[in-house]
């Protein structure tokens, strides 16, 4: 019996290496398995037949030690090595693999959770991440896709990517321009002024035109006589002109009492609404709150006798004589008060004392003008026409029957006067009132524009992600004197034009106007909080109030050869549709838009476990939740334990194939050792039956 008791031993010795060849076997074929872990095989010795159990020690006697033998060996159990395995790059967007624990989360067929570490993921045909060989649906949190947002304590989900059918867009609400502008050059203290070389004429009355002419009896008076424009309702004039030296494009206006339609960019029956619409296309800003001025009209000095307030003047001379009328604008251009100006409310003179009234206070923040500092008169920037002195209109509203008349001794009657905003850049010229093909009037220039001035483009974005071209043109409204106690030095006005400017009532392309305020070193001080770009735009389905605030924090005002500015930020962007995308260590999906923006589209998480050695593997890769794993906590990458994601990489398997050939060898040798057991126990019992 002991000889068979020998062999049995042996015996299970074989089955026990069996069992170990057999992993080992298992391993060396999955080598090039993604994301594999190799397995071993722990022995432990089974039952021992007990023939002596030994006594203790007694008396002189030092006891005796318990008689055993074995009955071989037996697998006491199977281990995975989950140790990391080496990263290979693929290229592949949709390949991933964990850098650390955990496991991707799957749903399978039946919708129950399954779980593995071969990243090798696809798109399927609906952009769903899946594993190709299976099917089985990745797992992870989906961002809302109008906030672009992922809700941490979401529930798990499919992951969606839609390439090809996710277009985002979104309109400007904010843009940053930079740059240097010009603060050595002089300040803009004139516009040109551009006058009709006749006077336009009411061809049915025989009379000079005024504002209230219909467009169908005007006409103009040339040398020869008068000449008969001959337009009738419905006919279309044209308006081209360049400002600043760029071209504004052409401007239609329709003859009709009817809002205009697709191609027309306004409609009016008099003389007041043509001018209405030149004003318009050329961007003259005409708003009686944004202290704009053009041509200079008189200049002077506070006398002894003078005294300035804050809301009124008394001049020494006659300087309604000279032009001025109310609208016009007072500016101090020396002495402390320096840059400080005013809209004229009321004006009036008396003895040769001008009293004039202003339309808001002077700044009171810095010192009042006082004797010896210098004045300049401007004209309102607008387009008029002259008119009878008994017709004037001195009221300072853009409401009432006749609001652009003007009378300055210069301008004849029934003659056009364009006067633009101050500035270089803000001069008008080669402009083209057409009818027909044939031109209306020529305009010959009366006064030329001072002053530094800069221009520069904008792109904004409405809601719907298109386009707006915005020219924004910068001028140096005032410098004030050293010995100001505010820290202002300079201050520069910028006046924004869009070619897509759509006005309730008046039509015109001015979106907007503000300040900004530079010390004496030419750095940033401030600008008007609440100053803002503003289109109103005739588009289907877009937000029609577009509004965009700039920002000029990092604008200098350095003197310079030239300006140099340009838009170097803008929040708003065009649509785009997702093109790409790329997965970060923390498993967030990152969409790639063909207009350069990004967003997060979803995060992929991942499954802990407190004992990955209980997971019970069901091929294929994949593990499932065994009796000994622990419940499965489910953590974004990097979070609880869990390792990061990386993108464009897969796991290899950690088979160390040099250890497994070593391993093969010695199993190798204890299967031979067991036979040769079997071999000498089957030699003496042949011995044994021979004796027989």
């Amino acid at each position: 019996m002991a000889l068979i008791r020998a062999m049995n031993a042996a015996i299970s010795g074989l089955r026990a290496q069996q069992t170990k060849i057999d992993s080992i076997g298992n391993n060396l074929a999955n080598v090039g398995t993604t994301g594999y872990k190799s397995s071993s095989v722990d022995f432990s010795t089974m039952l021992s037949q007990t023939l002596g159990f030994g006594s203790a020690p007694s008396g002189d006697l030092g006891g005796t030690d318990p008689t055993q033998i074995g009955l071989g060996a037996q697998v006491s159990s199977t281990r995975l090595n989950f140790g990391q395995g080496n990263f290979v790059a693929t290229g592949l967007n949709t390949d991933l693999s964990i850098d650390g624990d955990g496991f991707f989360i799957l749903k399978d067929g039946s919708g129950q959770e399954i779980y593995t570490r071969d990243g090798s993921f696809g798109l399927n045909a609906a952009n769903l991440l899946i594993d190709p060989s299976t099917g089985f649906k990745v797992q992870g949190l989906m961002a809302d896709l109008t906030t672009f947002t992922i809700t941490p304590s979401g529930s798990l989900t499919d992951i969606t990517i839609p390439i090809g059918s996710l277009t985002i867009a979104q309109a400007t609400s904010e843009f940053a321009v930079d740059g240097n502008f010009n603060g050595g050059g002089p300040v803009a203290s004139s516009g040109n002024v551009l006058q009709s070389s006749v006077p336009l004429i009411d061809v049915t009355a025989a009379t000079p035109a005024t504002l209230a002419t219909l467009l169908t009896d005007l006409g103009r008076m040339d040398a020869g006589g008068p000449v008969d424009f001959s337009l009738a309702t419905g006919d279309i004039i044209e308006f081209t002109a360049d400002k600043g030296g760029r071209t504004l494009g052409t401007r239609r206006f329709q003859i009709s009492a009817t809002p205009p339609t697709a191609g027309i960019d306004d409609t009016g029956t008099t003389v007041q609404d043509l001018l209405d619409f030149i004003e318009g296309s050329l961007g003259i800003n005409t708003s009686l709150s944004s202290a704009t001025w053009g041509a200079s009209i008189a200049t002077g000095a506070v006398g002894a006798a003078d005294v300035v307030t804050s809301t009124t003047a008394t001049l020494t001379g006659d300087f309604v004589a000279a032009g001025v009328r109310p609208g016009d604008y007072l500016r101090f251009t020396s002495g402390p008060g320096a840059g400080q100006f005013a809209q004229i409310d009321t004006i009036a003179v008396a003895a040769g004392i001008t009293t004039i009234t202003f339309v808001s206070p002077l700044d009171a923040a810095t010192p009042l003008p006082g004797v010896g500092d210098t004045f300049e008169f401007n004209e309102r920037s607008r387009v008029a026409i002259g008119v009878l002195p008994a017709a004037e209109d001195g009221a300072l509203s853009d409401a009432g029957p006749t609001p652009d008349i003007r009378i300055d001794g210069s301008t004849a009657v029934g003659g056009v006067r364009i006067s633009a905003n101050a500035g270089l850049l803000n001069a008008v010229d080669n402009v083209v009132l057409s009818s027909g093909g044939n031109r209306m009037l020529l305009f010959n220039e009366t006064a030329t524009a001072v002053g530094e001035s800069a221009v520069t483009h904008v792109t904004v974005f409405d809601s719907l992600g298109q386009p707006h071209d915005v020219a924004i043109t910068y001028m140096i409204e005032s410098k004030t004197s050293p010995t100001t106690p505010d820290a202002r030095g300079m201050r520069l006005r910028w006046f924004a034009e869009s070619p897509d400017q759509v006005q309730t009532g008046t039509f015109g392309t001015t979106v907007g106007t503000g300040t900004i305020d530079f010390d004496a070193t030419g750095k940033f001080i401030s600008e008007d909080p609440g100053a803002s770009i503003n289109l109103s735009l005739v588009v289907s389905a877009v937000v029609t109030a577009l509004s965009a605030t700039p920002n000029h924090e990092s604008m200098t005002a350095l003197a310079s050869t030239g300006s140099a500015l340009a838009m170097s930020d803008n929040d708003g962007f065009a649509e785009g549709t997702l093109a790409d995308f790329s997965v970060g260590t923390d498993g967030v999906v990152t969409g790639i838009f063909t207009n350069g923006q990004t967003r997060s589209i979803a995060q992929v998480q991942l499954a802990h476990f407190a004992n990955n050695q209980g997971l019970l593997s069901v091929g294929g890769n994949y593990f499932q939740t065994g009796a000994n794993s622990g419940t499965r906590t489910v953590a974004s990458p990097g979070t609880f334990g869990t390792g990061t994601v990386r993108g464009g990489f897969l796991e290899e398997s950690n088979v160390d194939i040099a250890k497994e050939f070593t391993d093969l060898i010695v199993a190798q040798r204890s299967f031979q050792a067991n036979t040769r057991t079997i071999t000498v126990a089957n030699e003496l019992l042949q011995d044994l039956v021979n004796v027989i």
